[in-house]
């Protein structure tokens, strides 16, 4: 404490995702978004040095990733600032390597929320989740052996599964 919110994106880049309001209503597809992450930096900086804030939580459907992560990681680690607040952001479970993760822990990242939805592929198919069931481990393994907390949300009660499907989802 004290902590808050960013929104570094206009929601998602995936933007495919069937049941998404963002993604069908408010942000058409090919409408993303996002923050430079020198702009995100500066804002992250202004909050920790005007606001004595301590703990951010990027609230984009899905932070950014690639080159602009990796920017973004090292200026936080290259100014010393990685010391002075906590990162936390929204993550999708297939798109980071284990460097990434790596570098987030170092960045001072402490938790990835992901949007799992379903351990059932039909569902996830469905859903245009472009995820594959045995990512859903992967991924959150991965964040967990570089030392960050993955943090999993799931939807149950879809018209298309059985209670078998939801308790998979569950375990």
């Amino acid at each position: 404490h004290p902590g808050t919110y960013t929104y570094s994106g206009r929601d998602c880049w995936w933007n495919r995702c069937s049941f998404c309001v963002w993604d069908h209503t408010l942000n058409p597809k090919g409408s993303y978004r996002s923050l430079k992450p020198e702009r995100l930096f500066e804002e992250g900086k202004q909050l920790v040095d005007k606001y004595g804030i301590k703990e951010i939580f990027d609230d984009a459907g899905t932070f950014m990733v690639g080159p602009d992560l990796r920017k973004f990681c090292k200026l936080l680690i290259d100014s010393g600032y990685n010391k002075k607040v906590v990162f936390s952001c929204n993550m999708r479970l297939n798109a980071l390597k284990r460097q990434d993760y790596e570098l987030m822990a170092k960045a001072n990242f402490r938790f990835i929320l992901y949007g799992m939805e379903s351990a059932n592929q039909k569902t996830l198919d469905k859903l245009d989740k472009g995820l594959k069931v045995a990512e859903i481990k992967q991924g959150a393994k991965m964040a967990k052996l570089a030392g960050l907390e993955p943090h999993l949300t799931v939807m149950l009660g879809y018209p298309w599964e059985d209670y078998r499907d939801a308790l998979r989802t569950l375990k």
